[in-house]
């Protein structure tokens, strides 16, 4: 690290208001940036495409017309998705919920 925790809020403090409940983002923790490069080809954007092209009979809306169209009809629904599952519809956004949205769109209708 470059710089150690109370420089960086002494630095920021001189510009900006902290709050309590602030969150000062400063990058990558160490050891986290060193993906091996098996582990970044196993993204989920890349398994999508791969399952796609190997299997597009798996995928009820395989072209970039009808994907979208059931993005859109899943994300008015999705209310009715985690009522089943028991679970709260989300107040935000999440990568979690991004995650549903995107695999429930290969197959709604």
């Amino acid at each position: 690290m470059v710089h150690n925790d109370y420089e960086l809020v002494s630095a920021i403090s001189q510009g900006f208001t902290l709050l309590p409940g602030d969150v000062i983002m400063t990058g990558t923790p160490i050891g986290f940036g060193q993906i091996k490069a098996e582990t970044a080809s196993k993204s989920p954007s890349k398994e999508k495409a791969n399952s796609l092209r190997q299997e597009p009979g798996n995928w009820e809306n395989s072209d970039l017309e009808s994907f979208p169209e059931a993005l859109s009809a899943w994300t008015r629904d999705m209310d009715g998705y985690f009522a089943n599952l028991g679970e709260p519809v989300p107040d935000e956004p999440s990568w979690r919920l991004i995650a549903q949205m995107l695999l429930a769109a290969r197959v709604y209708e």
